[in-house]
């Protein structure tokens, strides 16, 4: 119930320039759900790829090139980042240990691990639209459910620590 005017205008404050770069289109999803709302997302989109990135995901130097340079095989269907989040107080670490995030001194031994979060997360968007996240009633699980379905039918998948966001 938020007017999209009040949504153009917070944007055009945040970042001024963003509708002369990009098509922005505000569509309502009431009653949709975490992957309900990926799957919605990717649905609209027009371009080559899709990046599903969560909106408390803070991507650091180099994200965009590394969730996107593997792409270059195109055997590749999808790219995982990797989420971390950095364990400085004990909020912080009791989140780290409730979510499977990895931890930043284990970056380098996650590439080509078979795992994703679909909060930073890239796919080729055609692929994406035939094969989309299950609907399942579980929160959490479809995108491993999804991952290892693509997998087992030999779509490429890589994880690369190249794509970080806390």
């Amino acid at each position: 119930a938020i007017d999209p005017e009040s949504i153009r205008r917070g944007i055009a404050r945040s970042a001024q320039q963003l509708e002369d770069r990009v098509e922005l289109r505000l569509v309502p999803t009431d009653g949709l759900t975490y992957y309900q709302l990926k799957n919605r997302g990717a649905e609209l989109a027009t371009t080559e790829f899709t990046i599903l990135l969560d909106s408390d995901a803070c991507p650091q130097p180099g994200w965009l090139r590394g969730l996107l340079e593997p792409f270059a095989d195109p055997r590749m269907m999808a790219v995982s980042g990797v989420t971390t989040l950095e364990p400085l107080d004990l909020i912080s670490r009791t989140m780290a240990m409730v979510w499977i995030f990895d931890l930043p001194s284990e970056h380098p031994s996650s590439r080509g691990r078979r795992q994703m979060h679909a909060n930073n997360f890239a796919v080729r968007t055609r692929f994406f639209q035939q094969n989309p996240f299950p609907t399942t009633s579980a929160f959490k699980k479809q995108c491993g459910i999804w991952l290892a379905d693509i997998v087992a039918r030999g779509f490429g998948f890589l994880r690369t620590p190249d794509a970080v966001v806390l």
